[in-house]
């Protein structure tokens, strides 16, 4: 009667899908734990509801509540009390401790209408806008600027474009000399930055730490499901606790930073990217093994297919009751995967 002991590897394809089972359920674990954490933990102890509603009644305040697709002249009419209401002693003022001079028309015509600081007869006259000519020739900077002529619609769009991008940034302003406004926004952004951080560790650790220590053999959730499992890769024997431990680590440290940081950017390359690094080298590796298996030295195997025994003392008791012929293999399991150990009948 022929008895195998094998080691094979699980299929490519249910481990991708085990994958990124458990990395939804993960995504979906983060957004409820953000959620308890802001509107629990910082609410209670950091006013975070309180501050981010300061934040809101003030940008009303200043009118900064306008969604995409108003008329432009709503945004324009914003930005010019900003410049010269709001702000513009403070404006002025820093201008000033700089060294420069300048008027606070000067300054809302070449920041706001993107005017040339030096203006001449040949360099305005793709713009949306120009510097109104004396009768000499000369440009006055500190005369308002007029629209070149456009063409309905599309002239119409541009503008709207422009003004909604500077009507964006005027928060700005309020942030760097308001005080109580600043340090409302401070504490509600760092509120959000930890919630992030924390809710992603905590989800990720547990389905991919907490679940495979409990699971036998290394298995997450879903990788439970598809019968997916983890032995050393030199020995081929059941993996130490640790090896779980590591996994979250391995696979989240860098995604961590980019949720900290959470700009489009960071997210990509941080998150993205090297989820993306994983499948590659799930697909194109001659030995299908993703980044975790390489610095874990661990091997994904078929719970259904494959004899995992615990270490060699183990496997000795095992070849000792079925009457393993092969000592070579007992000693060392080396080529275990393409071993066919037979049992005599007795």
């Amino acid at each position: 009667m022929k008895k195998e002991v094998l080691i094979e590897k699980g299929a490519v394809g249910s481990r991708l899908l085990a994958f990124l089972l458990d990395l939804l359920s993960t995504i979906l674990g983060t957004i409820v734990l953000y959620f308890v954490i802001v509107y629990g933990v910082f609410a209670t102890g950091f006013n975070y509801v309180g501050r981010n509603n300061n934040l809101k009644a003030t940008n009303t305040s200043y009118k900064l509540d306008y969604k995409y697709g108003q008329s432009y002249t709503k945004y324009e009419e914003v930005i010019q009390e900003f410049y010269f209401v709001h702000f513009k002693d403070n404006i002025l003022a820093d201008y000033k401790n700089d060294g420069k001079d300048y008027s606070i028309e000067y300054i809302y015509n070449v920041l706001v209408l993107n005017l040339p600081s030096n203006p001449s007869s040949t360099n305005y006259q793709t713009s949306l806008f120009k510097y109104q000519q004396a009768d000499d020739g000369s440009f006055d900077v500190d005369r308002l600027a007029v629209q070149v002529e456009g063409n309905g619609q599309y002239f119409e769009r541009n503008l709207m474009d422009l003004f909604y991008g500077k009507y964006q940034d005027l928060w700005k302003y309020i942030y760097k000399y308001d005080v109580n406004y600043r340090n409302d926004y401070d504490m509600v952004v760092l509120s959000k930055k930890i919630s992030r951080v924390v809710a992603f560790s905590i989800s990720s650790f547990v389905f991919f730490g907490v679940f495979p220590l409990v699971n036998k053999n290394g298995s997450t959730i879903f990788e439970k499901k598809k019968k997916l499992g983890y032995v050393n890769s030199n020995d081929l024997f059941e993996i130490k606790p640790y090896k779980n431990i590591l996994r979250p680590f391995i696979y989240f440290t860098l995604p961590a930073i980019g949720i900290y940081f959470f700009s489009k950017y960071t997210v990509i390359l941080l998150s993205v990217l090297p989820i993306f690094i994983n499948f590659i080298f799930i697909f194109l590796s001659k030995d299908n093994k993703d980044i975790y298996e390489r610095i874990a030295r661990t091997k994904s195997i078929s719970l259904e297919e494959s004899k995992i025994l615990k270490n060699e003392e183990e496997f000795k008791e095992f070849a000792a009751k079925e009457e393993i012929e092969n000592e070579e293999y007992l000693k060392t399991l080396e080529n275990v995967k393409n071993a066919n150990i037979e049992r005599k009948d007795v």
